[in-house]
């Protein structure tokens, strides 16, 4: 079965709500009885929800976040086939590196996520030189203060920037453990829509915030669901999901950590992608390996890859190259 939605329609969380609700149906017909089941809460109760929100103190939030960025991180990574179409990397890490990353990020009192958010920043940094770099973050949306948000079909997820500042003499475990306290401060304006945001940035008007945007998930769709046991074991299921921005890292952890390039060919090649890839996990098993090594030394030098070229992914790195859209 294919199955195809908009994501204005859908999060994750709907997703696999409505696929565990679909094979409920499935069986409860072949075994001809009635099903019982609760209705989830009406997604209008959300809308209502996010009318009450404080906009002044969200506009004060966002002001304050954004205030002296004025233009997009550049991705410094160009060079497309110039065609029509969106296509994604992937690649799995190691177990061992995987669980050295979570034993990182423990260390510096953060979660896996956060630290592969600062992955991402630094990698934005090594790219486009910029110590100042903003990206989208995808934010679940689940944790508001709303009774049955858990429950409820919809979008309730939400894309806002994230401004993180990359100081190149700083040691990595101090600089991880400073990702915090931003994010804490951010989650109280999370569903905050991006367009008001942006409005309230310093980015001219019909200019994007971001270019490229990061999401984490702890699990894939088809782990999450197939850990329910008995007949979902059996259960094969593998999602293509197209962003909207030029590049966007989507990240699964899993045991083996899951990491996703979704990039448009029309802005960018292949080969391009693949080495940035690589060098994205080059920097994830620097991270791993010397939690007091300095930003800059983590960094490998623009300049040297451009002479020689894109780094190869190492050892242990299943990479699958799936064009979305013909070209």
């Amino acid at each position: 079965m294919l199955w195809t939605f908009h994501h204005l329609l859908l999060d994750e969380r709907s997703r696999l709500l409505l696929l565990q609700e679909l094979f409920a149906c499935y069986e409860a017909l072949v075994a001809g009885r009635e099903l019982a089941r609760e209705a989830p809460p009406p997604y209008r109760d959300y809308i209502e929800w996010l009318r009450g929100l404080d906009q002044q103190r969200a506009r004060d939030y966002w002001q304050r976040a954004l205030a002296g960025f004025r233009a997009p991180t550049p991705l410094g990574v160009e060079g497309g086939h110039g065609a029509a179409g969106y296509a994604i990397q992937q690649f799995r890490l190691p177990a061992k590196l995987t669980s050295r990353l979570r034993k990182r990020a423990r260390a510096a009192r953060i979660t896996l996520g956060v630290l592969l958010q600062g992955a991402w920043a630094l990698l934005l940094h090594g790219y486009s030189g910029e110590c100042d770099v903003v990206f989208g973050m995808t934010r679940a949306g689940r944790s508001v203060a709303l009774e049955g948000a858990a429950a409820m079909i919809g979008l309730l997820s939400n894309i806002v920037p994230l401004r993180v500042q990359v100081d190149p003499e700083a040691e990595l475990l101090a600089w991880l453990a400073g990702l915090r306290a931003p994010l804490l401060d951010l989650r109280e304006h999370e569903q905050t829509p991006l367009v008001q945001a942006q409005a309230w940035s310093e980015v001219p008007r019909g200019t994007p915030l971001f270019e490229s945007v990061f999401m984490f998930a702890e699990h894939t769709l088809e782990a999450e669901l197939r850990a329910q046991g008995g007949k979902w074991h059996s259960r094969h299921f593998r999602t293509h999901a197209q962003s909207r921005y030029p590049l966007a890292l989507a990240a699964y952890g899993d045991e083996q950590l899951v990491l996703q390039l979704q990039y448009s060919r029309g802005r960018f090649a292949d080969d391009a992608m693949r080495g940035l890839g690589g060098r994205l996990q080059s920097l994830l098993e620097g991270m791993a390996g010397n939690p007091h090594a300095r930003l800059r030394d983590l960094l490998l030098r623009r300049t040297d890859e451009h002479r020689v070229g894109y780094p190869e992914l190492g050892e242990g790195a299943a990479v699958c190259l799936e064009c979305l859209v013909e070209s």
